[in-house]
């Protein structure tokens, strides 16, 4: 049985993991804003289609953070492995399909959001190169959301970390050619963000392999059986991310009338949003686990209660942060131009 935590103990490091993983998308902005303000908005073009396909493969990671938590909250650890064994081969099979539809239909996804014929080249270059990571981005969010329902946040965020710093490191070396590497703007920062997710996953599938989770046999009819339980539970939530990110695509179809610099703004307005968003979120993860975890032991009531504490405490620490981006605008977005 995984040894209960507190909010704290499970929300920091995974408030860490997701500072990591959402700064390697401003690294590549912040980067790329030295190289040329139009990449930025190419770059910004391409992931909010990524982050459309990202969400839907989100669905088996979601459920499978549900249904393992339950599993470890009711002392059944041997369910709890099965059904993350499970999620790993329905986040692939989803993940590969969507990679493949997106090498296909790139094209005409960017001219659904009206991307400026200035960076349309740039911006599909990036779609293609960086779609390919879809598999990974799902092992990755697939594993971790198992570590961290199983108590084990850190294992996570030791991952994402290390993965962020390779991607800084060759984004350095390939967006500017630095130490006799090739310069290659748009195209360098998307293989770096490649590299950096195929790493990632990696790490987290090598932990799992090295703890014995997921060495299990199991038949084709209980492995349905559990991901038939992961994804009855995970797709409203992804439904619901999934219609907040189509509203943001589109917010772009729209902004992509305007011209370039619109869409630049955008993009690094939507970068200083990310720390209240990620706290947030990590908050959400925390609660997720401990809610699972009374409910697998039928302490409904505990359940209820921790949420509405969760719920407090995101609400005042989420309205601080807020207040705090708020009134230091200015001096933040010089960060990324002047």
């Amino acid at each position: 049985m995984t040894p209960r935590k507190t909010l704290f103990q499970l929300t920091w490091p995974t408030y860490i993991e997701f500072s990591f993983l959402m700064f390697m998308m401003v690294a590549d902005t912040l980067m790329l804003s030295q190289y040329s303000d139009a990449s930025v908005a190419a770059v910004g073009n391409a992931n909010r289609i990524i982050f459309l396909l990202t969400v839907i493969v989100n669905i088996v990671a979601i459920g499978v953070g549900v249904v393992v938590s339950q599993y470890i909250g009711a002392n059944r650890d041997k369910d709890s492995h099965k059904a993350l064994q499970a999620g790993l081969y329905g986040a692939f099979f989803m993940a590969f399909l969507l990679l493949v539809s997106l090498q296909i239909f790139a094209p005409s996804l960017l001219g659904l959001v009206n991307t400026p014929e200035a960076i349309y080249e740039e911006a599909l270059t990036y779609l293609r190169i960086v779609g390919l990571g879809l598999v990974f981005v799902a092992l990755s969010q697939t594993t971790g959301a198992g570590f961290r329902s199983f108590g084990y946040p850190k294992r996570v965020m030791v991952a994402g970390a290390s993965a962020n710093l390779l991607n800084i490191g060759l984004n350095a070396l390939l967006i500017f050619g630095v130490w006799g590497a090739p310069e290659l703007g748009v195209m360098g920062a998307a293989i770096a963000t490649l590299t950096a997710r195929f790493f990632n996953a990696g790490i987290l599938l090598m932990s799992l392999i090295y703890e014995k989770i997921i060495d299990i046999t199991v038949s084709i009819k209980r492995l349905v059986k559990y991901l038939k339980e992961v994804v009855t539970i995970g797709f409203p939530s992804a439904l619901e991310q999934f219609i907040y990110q189509l509203s943001e695509f589109v917010i772009l179809i729209m902004v992509n009338t305007i011209g370039t610099l619109a869409v630049t703004t955008q993009i690094y307005v939507f970068n200083l949003s990310l720390p209240v968003l990620i706290f947030a979120i990590s908050l959400a993860q925390g609660n997720q686990v401990m809610v699972g975890w009374h409910i697998g032991a039928l302490e409904d009531g505990k359940a209820y209660r921790r949420t509405i504490r969760t719920m407090i405490i995101g609400l005042l620490s989420v309205l601080g942060i807020t207040l705090l981006v708020y009134f230091n605008a200015r001096p933040l977005l010089s960060i990324f131009t002047d």
